[in-house]
């Protein structure tokens, strides 16, 4: 009997629980009124970073912005087609901190997730 695990996408199925976790955050932002509705639903971190392993062996590895500097750190902003990712990237001084980049990324070429620990990374400027 052979096994078949086409009906299952463990990676996609991990990027979905983040996504969902990551939108049922509310941030807490300096000088939010802090009302007895969302004391309960405000968190200090918003985003579990991740980064990919690519079938080849190697990191998923983009640039941040036109410059040299590169990450394999991102945040997931959305999903598309149970297939399509758009990653927000992560830039990493000392520590994790949002970028106003992104990309689309096709889960598909995806081998391994890794999760770090939760940070915060503010609403991403689009203006």
């Amino acid at each position: 009997m052979e096994l078949t695990t086409s009906s299952c996408n463990y990676i996609l199925d991990t990027v979905e629980k983040i996504d969902k976790l990551q939108k049922q955050v509310n941030v807490l932002e300096e000088n939010q009124c802090r009302t007895c509705e969302k004391s309960l639903l405000a968190y200090q971190n918003n985003t579990i970073p991740v980064s990919f392993t690519l079938c080849s062996g190697n990191l998923l590895t983009a640039h941040i912005g036109t410059s040299s500097e590169t990450t394999t750190f991102f945040r997931i902003e959305e999903i598309r087609c149970k297939r399509y990712v758009t990653l927000r990237l992560l830039e990493n001084d000392d520590e994790l901190e949002g970028t106003n980049y992104t990309l689309i990324f096709d889960l598909e070429c995806a081998c391994a997730i890794q999760c770090v620990d939760a940070i915060q990374v503010l609403p991403c400027n689009l203006t």
